[in-house]
């Protein structure tokens, strides 16, 4: 999903277009999405996300997409 994510910055979807585009149920995407904000602040008391929320809809700014790209990489 962040693959994904990473390769439209600056592009925000609904999970239901994200899931059809990853082959993924969009209540999968949500989830998953949910999930990693909880164990971003619970494990790592951290706010920063490596995804944006806005307007129900998801996505990654150039900056998310290079830092995930980075870490993908490694």
């Amino acid at each position: 999903m962040l693959d994904f994510l990473a390769t439209k910055p600056e592009t925000f979807l609904r999970s239901d277009i994200i899931g059809r585009e990853i082959n993924v149920k969009a209540e999968s995407v949500t989830a998953a999405l949910r999930w990693l904000n909880r164990y971003f602040g619970s494990r790592y008391g951290r706010t920063d996300r490596p995804f944006t929320e806005m307007y129900g809809e998801y996505g990654v700014t150039v900056a998310q997409a290079k830092a995930w790209t980075d870490v993908r990489q490694n």
